[in-house]
């Protein structure tokens, strides 16, 4: 082996052990080399393994190498790229492995079993219906929410219009004419159920199941109210409820 080549795997095996510490024990990185390349066999491309049953909070993580977030829940696909999706369907994805869209990195996603497994039974316990009366597809959406099947409140989903699309691209979102961009939830208490008594976590469940018809959208735009005796009462962002509902005991 040559100096050059010496240097070069040197830098492979550093690259390696930097990589490794920015999510705690959940990235494997493995390095493949090409073989006959143009540009040298000392090229090669990083893959690096991330067990998302081990990440905190919504499941977002720093891609391993250049540290840009990335959130398996954002189907815009605005940092990475879908590249397989391995299972027998939807229900049973067992693996999804994309690549950093800024330094081109493949990240194999896994650990899709282990969460299904951990998730609470009451995870299925709140509904979010179809568009309701009053709404219009692509402006506005109304929804029902409902818990064991009875109403509790509705959520409302707002779409993006072209003539906002300048000013979303000045803060860096890429997003495009009829994305759902914000949403609001409404709790009614005199449907029965109120706010409080749903605490941090049953809004944190409320949030999640919203996500659904509300693709994309971040936590930090749903925005949750409490309505108590026909008067609406702003709580809050969806982030700080969640980042609560996670700091609370099981």
């Amino acid at each position: 082996m040559n100096e050059r080549a010496s240097m070069d795997e040197e830098l492979i095996e550093g690259d390696q052990l930097n990589s490794t510490d920015i999510v705690d024990n959940t990235v494997e990185p493995r390095a493949t080399r090409r073989r006959g390349s143009r540009a040298g066999n000392a090229m090669k491309r990083q893959v690096f393994q991330i067990d998302l049953s081990k990440l905190q909070g919504e499941g977002d993580f720093p891609c391993p190498r250049c540290g840009v977030v990335i959130s398996p829940d954002d189907e815009s696909e605005e940092t990475y790229t879908i590249l397989e999706t391995k299972g027998e369907d939807e229900e049973s994805v067992e693996e999804v492995v994309i690549q950093c869209k800024r330094c081109s990195s493949i990240v194999e996603l896994k650990g899709f079993d282990t969460i299904k497994q951990d998730e609470p039974e009451s995870a299925s316990r709140i509904r979010i219906s179809e568009p309701q009366t009053g709404s219009k597809p692509g402006f506005r959406t109304i929804h029902t929410i409902s818990l064991y099947e009875k109403p509790i409140g509705r959520a409302v989903i707002e779409y993006l219009q072209p003539e906002d699309l300048k000013a979303f691209t000045k803060i860096n979102r890429s997003l495009k004419a009829g994305d759902p961009f914000q949403a609001r939830i409404f709790i009614d208490s005199s449907l029965g159920t109120s706010a409080q008594e749903l605490g941090s976590k049953g809004l944190a469940e409320v949030v999640k199941a919203l996500k659904k018809p509300a693709k994309g959208v971040r936590d930090r735009d749903i925005f949750i109210v409490s309505v108590e005796g026909g008067r609406e009462k702003l709580m809050g962002r969806a982030e700080s409820i969640v980042q609560e509902a996670e700091q609370q005991p099981a």
